[in-house]
């Protein structure tokens, strides 16, 4: 998954910077969700890699978009500590997969 941020992360920002932000932003929720459906219909292990990875891809196009976003309409101070909530959150809900996965042990 992680291989696939770093892949999308160029990908994205330059579809963004190219095409449009909106555009960008949108493939990335299609393309997103389509794979997060295959994930739950296909029990192969290959497909179940090759999914995360483009799910990696899509997810740090959103991240992205979403800070810049914030940056847009937030003002003064609070631009500041929305952005730093944001990444907490996020920081914190990256190291709560590993106990997450441990009390729900019946998923794939």
């Amino acid at each position: 998954m992680y291989i696939g941020n770093a892949l999308g992360l160029f990908l994205f920002t330059y579809l963004a910077d190219n095409k449009g932000r909106r555009y960008a932003h949108g493939l990335s929720w299609f393309i997103g969700s389509i794979f997060t459906v295959v994930i739950v219909v296909f029990n192969d292990i290959n497909v179940l890699l090759f999914s995360y990875f483009i799910i990696g891809a899509c997810t740090t196009m959103n991240a992205t978009i979403n800070v810049v976003y914030l940056n847009e309409i937030s003002f003064g101070n609070f631009r500041t500590m929305s952005v730093i909530f944001l990444w907490v959150v996020w920081g914190f809900a990256e190291l709560a997969i590993l106990p997450l996965s441990l009390i729900v042990s019946t998923w794939k």
